[in-house]
């Protein structure tokens, strides 16, 4: 590392990976104190479409401070085409955790909704059709079982 450097993290982590990632470098780099940026950025790919989805996802930029949002910010401007959101770190990284977890529970409710349909002997599909149709729930639906549905 050396001064002017940008970090950024796009794994999953919990709340607060970022600052102490910014304090495990300065421990052991004290030179380094306001010298780099740190930041929290979230991957948003499917496996199969990687190139395309880096460039076109809309991302959630937050760093550990301004100056560090703003150098991550620049870094992303120059091949995302999608909307860039700024924010702070532990937002983001929470935005991360609770995107996925909203994932969880959709494919867990569809899980659920399809032993139901078996056991009831419904056709689940002509239920998600159906339900296509209700305002309330489309766009719950949307996220459960994508837009090839609508």
């Amino acid at each position: 590392l050396k001064k002017g450097d940008l970090i950024i993290i796009e794994s999953t982590s919990p709340i607060g990976t970022t600052e102490k990632m910014q304090k495990l470098i300065f421990s052991s780099r004290p030179e380094l104190e306001g010298a780099i940026y740190i930041a929290y950025c979230p991957e948003r790919v499917l496996p199969g479409n990687i190139m395309y989805e880096l460039v076109m996802n809309d991302r959630v930029i937050g760093g550990i401070d301004e100056v560090s949002t703003q150098k991550a910010l620049s870094f992303y401007k120059k091949f995302v085409k999608g909307d860039l959101h700024i924010t702070n770190a532990r937002t983001a990284e929470m935005c991360k955790l609770v995107e996925n977890s909203s994932r969880d529970s959709q494919i867990a409710f569809a899980n659920e909704l399809s032993i139901l349909c078996d056991k009831f002997k419904i056709d689940v599909y002509k239920l998600i059709h159906s339900l296509m149709h209700v305002v309330a729930v489309t766009t719950c639906e949307q996220m459960l079982f994508g837009e090839e549905f609508c």
